[in-house]
């Protein structure tokens, strides 16, 4: 029996020898530290209220040991970027107009972005800062995962949103020193810009062995403290379904994909090698 659960607390985290019994949570926790030696994250807070299942968020952080298969990821996947031999390679990219990066605020820290709170692409069509139709999940919520677009039925439409501090912006890390972005950096909303490296409750934008896109940085997460730079970008979407209005301009909707488009800052771009899929 014990072998069992020293095997399920080494390959799968603290968390997975729970269902086996709520009393090993300390144990488990405790026999981690000790097989990374590294002491617990003192910033980090467990959650003491449970909450009404009809908000119930799921944990947004990547357990360090969890098995990653990078090289398995759906090329239509939120947070994976295009390749040379991707079929999206070439299509016409628009901007969006009044987006911004921001979140509900459902977390135990009131006013500040947390573990438990809810990040959101908001694309603003109402004039009013609450979550619309169509805003792209940037973390998981519930049954909801990164990438899924807010539907008028879902528990989170119209919900009050706040911005991210002023100056967090969206970085790569340069982990082989080409002094350009590439293929394998990885994307971050870097959120305070307080520094120039990453830091815990980092938003990941795209997939590396560090964690999957939607998930933060955590205390003992080996990206923490990387030297970032800021990523020359643009959110822009393709009209796969060519609608327009009266104006003749293309109508950002549920079917159209959007990508973290590098291929330029003029009115319109085009998906290139590097750009990151966020819906």
């Amino acid at each position: 029996m014990f072998s069992l659960i020293l095997a399920a607390i080494l390959i799968q985290g603290t968390y997975a020898a729970s269902f086996i019994s709520p009393s090993l949570k300390a144990f488990s926790e405790e026999l981690e530290n000790k097989y990374h030696r590294a002491a617990p994250d003192e910033h980090q807070a467990e959650r003491s209220v449970a909450r009404p299942a009809a908000i119930s968020i799921s944990r947004n952080v990547f357990i360090q040991n969890q098995v990653f298969p990078l090289v398995a990821i759906d090329p239509g996947a939120f947070g994976s970027k295009v390749l040379y031999s991707d079929g999206d390679i070439g299509r016409i990219l628009i901007d969006i107009d009044n987006s911004s990066f921001a979140f509900w605020d459902v977390g135990m820290v009131d006013g500040e972005f947390d573990l438990e709170d809810v990040a959101y692409y908001h694309i603003n069509q109402s004039g009013a800062f609450v979550v619309e139709v169509n805003d792209i999940r940037l973390t998981g919520f519930g049954k909801h995962s990164p990438g899924s677009k807010v539907k008028a039925y879902d528990i989170d439409y119209k919900k009050a949103l706040k911005p991210f501090p002023k100056g967090s912006e969206i970085k790569f890390v340069d982990l082989f020193g080409s002094r350009g972005y590439d293929l394998i950096d990885p994307i971050y909303f870097h959120i305070d810009n307080n520094s120039f490296k990453i830091d815990r409750i980092d938003l990941r934008l795209s997939h590396h062995a560090y964690g999957p896109a939607g998930t933060l940085v955590n205390g003992h997460d080996p990206d923490q403290g990387l030297a970032a730079t800021k990523l020359e970008c643009k959110l822009r979407f393709y009209n796969i379904n060519g609608n327009i209005n009266l104006d003749g301009e293309a109508i950002y909707d549920e079917m159209d994909p959007v990508y973290l488009d590098v291929s330029g800052i003029n009115e319109h771009g085009f998906v290139v090698v590097n750009d990151v899929r966020l819906s």
